[in-house]
């Protein structure tokens, strides 16, 4: 009862603090307009798209003196079955909805890099340190965290529902889809290429009758059509209004929208057609590797989506490369010197957190390059920090793994 209460008290002190925080950023957040457009729908029933409430949400940002085209497009930029999963929210004031919010997320980014963390230590041999507390440091202390819990990010939480939906697959597959949806409608960008790849997969599933296949998609379509369909009652024209948003946010020049990470570094030193081509090239190049990955099986396939996600799904954020710290948790699980790793991505961290002042606007594909990096090499069987997952996918008991580490020579891992 103590431990409950010791929970209870951390969780309303945090909410407090991160209460203060929200007042004093007021609506310089990338919750508020989400959370403004949407209490617009629901409680005044007005177009949570439309030209006014866009207004009204410029006027309440540091964006109320810019250009008309940079404030005509800081509005409600994502589909609305996305942004209905925050309903509950708008019944609270904006900076209780918005530090309630934060708190939510930092705990849910620490709870996915335990997962992550866990379920790469099932898969290993053996650790050397507490896998879950690796996996949560990792995440925590990256830039993608920090810089989603200073915006107040409603991403802040697909990184849980994606581990959530790879740790409950197997048991609870129509709750895995359920995850998997609620995250890809959240912010479909950080999480477009893993959906696809799973979806694929389980379709191919079904098709040769596997039951759990089907309850997966039963999930995920569910929600999907669910809120698709009370997105449409409570505003029929929404698809075209979001598309709308959407063109009007791409032609503000003055925000300066970001292509993928690729693109970005190669225009750097090459013409914008020859970076294109290079982006085009290397994007089959690593498309080819994420369909090997979904071969060899679901982890695989899913942390290589997220790797060749963050680099081609635009815009190269700093907050879009969250998922990253997904692949990076779980070789800190399966590690042999998960400590090691856990120092390795807190000094890469260091590294990069300058970057958004020293280099603006491009920074954040450097980020996801560098997370990226980082990822498969912890994932290499000759990295020196884990096991290789293709040799893992192959090792099925706790035996096999043993077995190969007494048998490889020292200093090496075993393949």
């Amino acid at each position: 009862m103590a431990q409950y209460s010791l929970a209870a008290a951390l969780a309303a002190a945090a909410t407090v603090l991160a209460h203060r925080y929200v007042a004093q950023r007021g609506g310089d957040t990338d919750f508020f307009p989400r959370w403004y457009a949407l209490r617009a729908l629901l409680i005044e029933g007005r177009d949570p798209y439309s030209a006014s409430v866009t207004a009204e949400v410029a006027l309440r940002t540091s964006l109320a003196t810019a250009p008309d085209a940079v404030r005509a497009a800081y509005g409600l930029i994502y589909p609305l079955p996305g942004v209905l999963p925050l309903a509950p929210l708008v019944t609270l004031p904006y900076d209780w909805a918005a530090g309630a919010w934060l708190v939510s997320g930092i705990v849910a980014l620490a709870v996915a890099g335990t997962l992550m963390a866990a379920t790469g230590a099932a898969r290993a041999a053996s650790s050397s340190a507490p896998p879950p507390l690796a996996g949560a440091v990792v995440v925590l202390l990256s830039v993608p965290a920090l810089w989603n819990a200073a915006l107040v990010q409603p991403g802040l939480l697909v990184p849980l529902l994606v581990a959530l939906a790879l740790w409950i697959r197997s048991r609870y597959p129509v709750l895995a889809g359920v995850a998997l949806a609620l995250g890809s409608l959240l912010k479909p960008q950080l999480t477009a290429l893993v959906t696809l790849g799973w979806v694929g997969r389980e379709v191919v599933l079904a098709v040769r009758c596997e039951a759990s296949a089907r309850r997966f998609l039963a999930g995920l379509t569910g929600v999907v059509v669910g809120l698709a369909l009370l997105a449409t009652a409570l505003l029929p024209s929404w698809p075209a209004a979001f598309l709308n948003a959407m063109q009007t946010y791409g032609n503000a020049g003055a925000l300066r929208t970001t292509a993928p990470a690729v693109f970005v570094l190669l225009a750097e030193g090459a013409a914008a057609p020859l970076a294109l081509l290079g982006t085009v090239a290397l994007g089959l190049v690593l498309l080819v590797w994420v369909a090997a990955g979904w071969r060899a099986g679901l982890l695989q396939g899913a942390m290589r989506s997220v790797v060749v996600g963050a680099l081609l799904t635009p815009p190269a954020w700093e907050t879009n490369a969250t998922p990253l710290m997904l692949p990076l948790a779980h070789a800190a699980g399966a590690a042999r010197r998960p400590w090691r790793l856990v120092g390795a991505s807190v000094a890469l961290s260091a590294a990069l957190a300058p970057l958004a002042v020293l280099w603006p606007w491009r920074s954040g594909a450097v980020v996801a390059v560098g997370y990226a990096a980082l990822a498969v090499l912890a994932a290499h069987p000759r990295s020196g920090w884990a096991l290789s997952l293709r040799a893992k996918a192959r090792d099925r008991s706790s035996a096999a793994p043993d077995a190969a580490a007494r048998s490889a020579p020292a200093g090496r891992a075993p393949r």
